[in-house]
């Protein structure tokens, strides 16, 4: 969502870390929570649990909320771009969304849990604060981030869940032995019931929104300005998000027990508080190397994020689904994680190498084309 001319390394790098990740998470979430349990207990040994608790503890939803921060930060970056270049910005800016918002649909029919048209829609409502005041900006943040899907959630618990064990079998059946049209239809079946019908859709709306408001408000004012008041303040940041860290760590084991409404905020704050973490070590680590192979590796990953978001879920289809290969439920969990370390560093070495060529990914080309609706180069010239 950054424009080439403006953009911040160390917000790319840090899109890049968020995207290996999200990455891990994935591939464990294309067997997880698609295989029935019966079928997955069969495959899951001592390593599997392993890092099945590894993901759970220190990677689901963390690296995808560093995304959705990131995603305001470039909100702020690009906008402001746009007001330089254009008398109406905001029709662009809802040009890109509408395109985000297609690709979004499109991934959607092939694996239900797609972000692209969350990020879409919530992208739109961000309009809606662009000409708030800071001192704004940042209570309503965390307004959307806690309380507001706390609240959202309670009222949901009225709704039956949305997906039964006869559904998951059912999904299961579609996926590894379907044909193309079973696949879509089974994707939006599962959409349907999992986040519309159950209202979950409702509270996941309101708390994106927030991570990218936080985000906005981080890139306001100078990101640099507030990158550097991070790190020679990080330590005592640091402590506090470590406390709420590991009180959601020993939460997660179920080495402590707390009532429903106190477990769920615990829920929320102990991803922002992780997540925060890792951008601050990220950020110390950036200003003393962010000059070496590895970083500037990430940077470039940065800027290919749509491309590789959307490889990883071509590459698992491909594997996993009955119009490729067809070994879901077979493949086990640690498989997986070492075929995702494989897939990271083939994108570690593979998004140089392109941009060394190429000024964007080829769907952050297509998709900026799209945007400005003219031809735009994408080889450079030697």
């Amino acid at each position: 969502m950054v424009n080439s001319s403006t953009r911040h390394s160390e917000i790319d790098a840090l899109r890049g870390f968020a995207l290996c990740g999200v990455l891990f998470s994935n591939f464990n979430s294309y067997t997880s929570q698609q295989v029935p349990p019966e079928i997955l207990d069969q495959t899951v040994g001592l390593t599997d649990s392993w890092f099945q608790q590894f993901n759970a503890l220190f990677l689901e939803w963390k690296f995808m909320a560093l995304f959705s921060i990131l995603f305001g930060c470039g909100f702020g970056i690009l906008y402001k771009s746009l007001s330089d270049r254009y008398r109406h910005p905001e029709l662009i800016y809802l040009r890109r969304l509408f395109i985000l918002f297609l690709l979004g649909i499109l991934h959607l029919s092939f694996w239900w849990f797609d972000v692209l048209h969350l990020y879409a829609v919530c992208g739109v409502m961000l309009l809606l604060f662009k000409d708030m005041k800071m001192t704004i900006i940042l209570p309503l943040s965390f307004l959307f981030m806690f309380p507001l899907p706390f609240a959202i959630g309670l009222y949901l618990k009225q709704f039956p869940p949305g997906i039964s064990d006869a559904d998951v079998r059912w999904m299961y059946e579609q996926f590894k032995y379907g044909s193309l049209a079973d696949l879509v239809r089974c994707n939006w079946e599962g959409y349907y019931k999992l986040f519309v019908k159950t209202g979950s859709n409702y509270r996941d709306i309101p708390e994106t929104l927030g991570r990218f408001l936080f985000g906005y408000w981080l890139v306001q004012g100078g990101w640099e300005h507030k990158s550097e008041w991070i790190k020679t303040n990080a330590l005592k940041i640091m402590l506090p998000l470590l406390s709420i860290s590991m009180l959601y760590f020993l939460f997660l084991l179920e080495r402590i027990d707390l009532p429903q409404w106190t477990a769920s905020l615990l829920y929320r704050s102990g991803i922002f508080c992780t997540t925060c973490l890792y951008a601050i070590l990220f950020l110390l680590a950036f200003g003393k190397f962010g000059d070496t192979w590895f970083f500037r590796a990430l940077t470039s990953m940065g800027k290919m994020t749509l491309t590789l978001y959307l490889l990883v879920s071509a590459c698992m289809i491909a594997l996993l689904y009955g119009i490729g290969g067809g070994y879901l439920g077979e493949v086990t969990i640690t498989q997986l994680f070492l075929l995702a370390g494989l897939t990271m560093m083939t994108f570690i070495l593979i998004a140089p190498f392109w941009l060394q060529r190429f000024y964007f990914g080829p769907l952050e080309w297509l998709w900026k084309m799209g945007t400005y609706m003219r031809y735009i180069a994408l080889k450079r010239s030697r």
